[in-house]
């Protein structure tokens, strides 16, 4: 039993220990090391609320690599249940755009009626809706807006984008 322990506590320190995190702008990656069940980096940009109906806008800069936001996570109470969850009124609209402002993608996203997968890690829940029709990324600086056009009438309720890749070998 000891052992098993032990075991535990040196791959949370490994694992903990090993991460780093990058700062691009307003964006972060979190490079996780390179173990054989780890396949992949994430990239996450700053949690907004879905409580108040307001435009956020992002600025991603210099990235090691091309790699977009693929899904939005709205981080639930575990007794959530996403069909009567106060969140899944909320509306929001995502963009991603090039420095020079071009639009290279522009996704609507009705809580209610996306498709969500749904988690729970480190002790909260999350769901999270994937972009449908998300474009290959190409540019390693780029600006990201989402307006929250329908707020959640619930306060606490938070979202944020997140994307995977592989940075490391």
């Amino acid at each position: 039993m000891l052992h098993r322990i032990l075991v535990n506590l040196l791959l949370i320190l490994l694992l903990g220990g090993c991460t780093s995190v990058t700062h691009h702008g307003d964006a972060t990656i979190h490079d996780l090391p390179d173990f054989p069940f780890l396949v992949a980096d994430s990239l996450y940009l700053p949690q907004f609320s879905l409580s108040n109906q307001a435009t956020h806008t992002w600025k991603v800069r210099n990235l090691p690599l091309p790699v977009f936001p693929s899904e939005v996570v709205v981080e639930a109470d575990y007794a959530d249940v996403p069909s009567q969850a106060p969140w899944q009124d909320a509306v929001i609209l995502v963009e991603i755009r090039s420095i020079d402002g071009d639009v290279l993608m522009h996704q609507r996203i009705e809580f209610a009626t996306w498709k969500g997968g749904g988690s729970y890690v480190d002790g909260r829940s999350e769901v999270s809706f994937p972009f449908r029709d998300l474009p290959s990324p190409t540019l390693t600086n780029y600006d990201v807006l989402v307006t929250v056009e329908r707020p959640s009438p619930r306060t606490d309720d938070h979202a944020w984008l997140h994307g995977l890749t592989k940075i490391g070998g």
